[in-house]
């Protein structure tokens, strides 16, 4: 191999979970790989129309694909994911909420459950991965706020953040067989809840769906890349505007 060539690995046939990969990123995601040759299980709670028609989607494109619900409040419920949902080869967890509050605002029931969406479970599900695989490769999506904090979005930015910090923790203590990454989108959809201005980008491009998918195949079959964050962002992250130089 020319020593300028990147060492990818086939993602043919290999099971990934994708947790929320029924809809809007997650959506996205799976089909990114399902197109790599993958073979995304989708994890849903209640988008089953959704996760359904994604299935369906799939198939009428070549693709395999599976869809099982599980609610990952619950331990239990993260563990038959996983039992259900295996053998696995990878394990994108991408399934969040993400709700407004400020720290005035602060309440520690609702807190607690984007914390426990966002952060706890993704953590037990790399914890339940491991125990199945011995090798593979996990892809968390975080938030390009983890770089630049957002005051309206208090709890599920530290949510975030816990994840990121858990992501370089599990890069230590997975290797050497399985690979921890993790992928920060930008403004690629508004909250389902409120219409925002995206914000300043340093490229002309905004990111797409698409770009987070590719950015997630990427990672899932780079296998000499690990405890790294990719911002899929257009450089927001960076905290400055493009410069005209005309």
């Amino acid at each position: 191999m020319a020593p300028q060539q990147l060492l990818i690995m086939n993602l043919k046939n290999r099971r990934i979970l994708v947790t929320g990969g029924a809809v809007r990123v997650g959506h996205g995601i799976a089909a990114a790989l399902a197109a790599a040759g993958a073979v995304p299980v989708i994890q849903y709670h209640q988008s089953g129309a959704a996760a359904d028609e994604t299935v369906a989607e799939l198939a009428g494109q070549g693709y395999s694909a599976q869809a099982i619900k599980a609610d990952l409040s619950y331990a239990d419920e993260c563990e038959r994911l996983i039992s259900d949902a295996g053998p696995l080869d990878g394990l994108v967890n991408n399934a969040a909420i993400y709700l407004p509050d400020t720290l005035c605002e602060f309440d520690p029931e609702e807190s607690h459950r984007q914390l426990q969406i966002n952060a706890i479970a993704p953590i037990l599900l790399m914890k339940l991965f491991a125990q199945q695989c011995k090798s593979g490769a996990i892809v968390n999506v975080l938030d390009r706020n983890i770089r630049r904090p957002d005051p309206r979005y208090f709890s599920y930015s530290l949510s975030k953040k816990m994840l990121y910090e858990a992501t370089l923790q599990a890069a230590c203590d997975l290797a050497p067989g399985i690979t921890v990454n993790a992928v920060a989108p930008g403004p690629v959809l508004p909250p389902l809840h409120v219409k925002e201005p995206a914000g300043a980008l340093m490229l002309k491009h905004r990111p797409t769906v698409e770009d987070v998918g590719a950015a997630v195949v990427y990672l899932m079959s780079a296998p000499a890349v690990t405890g790294q964050t990719l911002f899929v962002d257009s450089g927001q992250h960076l905290g400055l505007t493009a410069v005209d130089a005309s």
